[in-house]
């Protein structure tokens, strides 16, 4: 998956060196949320950190163990969702994502999610991919309920950020239920 149309107005990218600029910039202006929530803010301090993340992430897309997708609106990078620790053994990965703040509530994420979902069940023949979120995040919580993923459990104190220990909600969402729904 190099790309996908989602809508008229938004696209879901492989992100590239060339997007770090743009990518460190979304950070930036979301900084103060996003810190409370994400490591990825807190390693990218700086423009050079961004660079040196998007070229990890473009490593593993290239063994397979990740794709790392940009999600675009209207031209505009609005946030990041990610496939990551696929394990082909296992036949399961995991989905990360954040929007920026200018671009919530627009179904930005629900829709980026459901395009990796069908290419990950369809085209890389998951069986099982899983979405992890702060007990108290509850818009990004709010994602894998509305895509029909199960909520497995509550790992406690299992996330620690900022100086704090967060509890984590764990769901997932099989293939045959993702086919079922689809």
């Amino acid at each position: 998956m190099l790309s996908q149309r989602l809508d008229d107005h938004s696209e879901l990218r492989l992100l590239q060196p060339w997007h770090a600029e743009e990518l460190f910039a979304l950070v930036e202006a979301n900084r103060p949320r996003l810190d409370y929530w994400l490591r990825t803010a807190i390693r990218f301090k700086t423009l050079e950190d961004t660079r040196k993340h998007v070229d990890e992430w473009l490593q593993r897309f290239a063994t397979g163990e990740g794709i790392p997708l940009g999600i675009w609106h209207h031209g505009r990078l609005a946030g990041d969702i990610r496939l990551m620790r696929i394990d082909p053994r296992d036949r399961c990965g995991e989905l990360a994502y954040w929007i920026g703040g200018a671009y919530e509530g627009k179904g930005l994420v629900t829709a980026a999610c459901r395009a990796i979902l069908a290419h990950a069940f369809a085209d890389r023949q998951l069986h099982r991919v899983i979405i992890r979120a702060a007990v108290a995040n509850t818009r990004s919580r709010a994602i894998p309920e509305r895509l029909g993923f199960t909520l497995e459990g509550i790992q406690r104190e299992s996330f620690y950020i900022n100086g704090e220990y967060r509890d984590i909600a764990s769901y997932s969402l099989l293939a045959r239920e993702f086919s079922a729904r689809d």
